[in-house]
């Protein structure tokens, strides 16, 4: 990758060695692509069968996941536990 000059004056400007992290990050890159790639396929068996659990449940219309709700009481808010929820901030969909 090649870095244009006014990046490298401004980098010395404050003491950052511009490309010696160009050189640093781009080897990282390459070795992490493909790992990423293996590790990508095994990864979404997991997260299919995380999503399956989770299509159960949806966020609460009430608190919007919040867990809360605030109410005015003679100019002073007080939070209650949803009574949809239960306080959790998810329930099962219907």
């Amino acid at each position: 990758m090649k870095v244009d000059a006014s990046v490298i004056a401004a980098g010395q400007q404050c003491g950052v060695d511009v490309e010696g992290l160009v050189k640093k990050y781009s080897k990282n890159g390459q070795q992490s692509s493909s790992s990423q790639q293996q590790s990508s396929s095994s990864s979404n068996k997991t997260t299919i069968k995380g999503m399956n659990r989770l299509d159960k449940f949806q966020i609460c219309s009430v608190c919007k996941g919040y867990g809360l709700v605030k109410e005015i009481y003679n100019h002073q808010v007080k939070e209650f536990f949803c009574e949809k929820c239960e306080g959790e901030g998810i329930v099962r969909k219907e």
